[in-house]
């Protein structure tokens, strides 16, 4: 259901502002007479949607407000302009302004009223975005407030908008609690219609479509279609979503396209829109449901070409604001400069002068240590990675010679085992046994301890580093992949493994595999793995 808005408090919400105008000074008549003016004309033009031509008038009006002590004014200026960016969907811009106004309305208590009035809004604007929990928090500081000054027009407003946000938020007992503290406080018919409107919206939520259909059938007897003071896409929207809850299609329909004749705005038509859409579709008459989808999407990029439309009318608006503020202030600083022309300002230039003159003399000084410092960080930086660069290369170049090294060794042994082996008269021998153990020799390497040690001093943390994000590797996979981050190739590995080429293939596929990787890509993320 709609948020009770400020639309139907602000004519309130102006006179007891202007009543305040009684305790301005005489002097400021023709200001106020001025201010007055931009302020009816402002909002005229809100009314009529014109949001560009509204924004102007009140942007002068506000420029000529600040600085006069007419905080009353100011607060209805602010709050004014507030209005206009909510009503083009500008959410920073309309929050800075309501919160400006609420500062001013902060400031005395004859503004409690506003205050509160401004609270609403603010809890209206982050109702429109979706952001129920602070539009909540909004809409409870602006109930609490409205009961200790007994504002009984925003004590109900404020629990009528409580109860829709916690209507969203599905606590439907809290809802109905706040409207049942209201109940017996005089409304007007708008007031009236919401109260009914949430009480009975709760009671469909939870599931208690009779309660709900009660309340809701005795609004549609009182509902006037006619009557600005009547929300009455309102009452037919709930009243089909009742008729659709309970399988009766057709009336939930003909409720839904009454609304939609009705429909006095682009955002109502749209709501009646998605409506008959789901609807339709939840009766699987597709066809229907499409029709009126697509008219959805025409109306919202409706809204959305009109609230485009209206940002770039207002851009275009500041820029003529800020024209109007500059030329404004141009004025005011050259009057002062005329009267204090010959002294004040040429004390101020030989002053700024000075002061500019001190300022780039330090900056410059100081701009010239800090490029020198840099500097000399720099080469140190850059000596130390280069030193620390050639000490490492030189390591790893020593670690991949020995390796070649016990390459050559294991290839010589092999081969001249190889050769006994072809010894028919040494098979008959115990020199037979003994070639047995140098090749358990040769496959055992003793030297692997030596080498891991040597290649953890010049690599850090890499064989840790490797095991920590890989447990899945044993420590022949460990090993071979020492002598990949050595940029060995995989002849040379087998050598030193003592295995084929081929098996040492397999084995770099098969370490590939349990690393997640492809075989192409494992020396790449090897060497570049710390």
């Amino acid at each position: 259901m709609p948020r009770l808005k400020h639309f139907t408090f602000s004519f309130l919400f102006f006179s007891q502002i202007f009543c305040l105008a009684s305790d301005t000074q005489n002097a400021q008549k023709s200001v106020e007479r001025e201010l007055k003016n931009l302020i009816e004309v402002g909002n005229q033009a809100i009314i009529a949607g014109e949001y560009p031509k509204a924004l102007q008038y009140l942007t002068k009006a506000e420029i000529i407000a600040e600085g006069k002590n007419l905080d009353g004014y100011e607060l209805v200026i602010k709050f004014t302009i507030g209005r206009v960016y909510s009503e083009i969907y500008s959410l920073g811009d309309a929050l800075k302004y309501y919160n400006d106004a609420l500062s001013i309305a902060n400031t005395n208590p004859k503004f409690n009223e506003n205050g509160i009035a401004i609270l609403i809004d603010i809890g209206v604007l982050y109702f429109h975005n979706k952001d129920y929990s602070s539009g909540l928090e909004y809409y409870l500081k602006s109930y609490a407030k409205a009961k200790s000054v007994n504002s009984i027009r925003n004590i109900v407003t404020s629990a009528i908008n409580i109860s829709d946000v916690y209507n969203r938020l599905g606590k439907y007992d809290l809802s109905r609690k706040y409207l049942d503290e209201i109940e017996n406080f005089k409304m007007d018919n708008l007031s009236a219609q919401t109260w009914k409107i949430n009480y009975a919206e709760s009671y469909f939520k939870e599931g208690r479509l009779k309660d709900a259909e009660a309340i809701m059938q005795k609004v549609w007897g009182n509902v006037d279609n006619t009557n600005e003071n009547h929300c009455f896409v309102c009452v037919v929207k709930l009243l089909s979503q009742i008729s659709n809850s309970r399988g009766n299609i057709s009336e939930a329909i003909a409720y839904a396209k009454h609304g939609l004749k009705n429909a006095r705005s682009i955002q109502d038509r749209a709501e009646m829109y998605t409506l008959l859409s789901d609807t339709y579709y939840n009766d699987k008459q597709y066809q229907n449901a499409y029709i009126y989808k697509d008219l959805l999407l025409n109306a919202n990029d409706s809204m959305s070409k009109k609230a485009q439309t209206s940002l770039y009318a207002i851009n275009k608006i500041k820029l003529k604001i800020n024209d109007y503020q500059s030329e404004a202030h141009y004025n005011e600083e050259k009057r002062v400069a005329q009267r204090n022309f010959f002294i004040l300002v040429i004390a101020l230039g030989l002053i700024l002068f000075y002061f500019i003159y001190r300022s780039l003399r330090n900056n410059i000084i100081r701009q010239k240590q800090e490029n020198t410092i840099a500097d000399n960080k720099q080469k140190i930086y850059e000596l130390e990675l280069n030193k620390l660069t050639g000490d490492i290369a030189e390591k790893n170049r020593k670690l991949s010679a020995k390796a070649l090294y016990l390459s050559g060794r294991n290839a010589l042994i092999e081969e001249v085992i190889n050769s006994l082996d072809q010894i028919s008269e040494i098979q008959q021998t115990n020199v037979h046994n003994h070639i047995k153990d140098l090749r358990g020799h040769l496959r055992a390497d003793k030297d692997w301890d030596d080498f891991t040690s040597n290649f953890e001093q010049v690599n850090p943390n890499f064989l840790k580093l490797l095991q920590s994000r890989h447990p899945q590797l044993n420590a022949a996979d460990v090993r071979f992949i020492c002598h990949l981050y050595m940029n060995l190739e995989l002849k040379e590995i087998s050598s030193i493994l003592n295995i084929t080429i081929e098996a040492a293939r397999k084995r770099k596929q098969r370490i590939a595999k349990k690393m997640d990787l492809d075989v192409e890509d494992l020396n790449r993320y090897i060497i570049t793995f710390c």
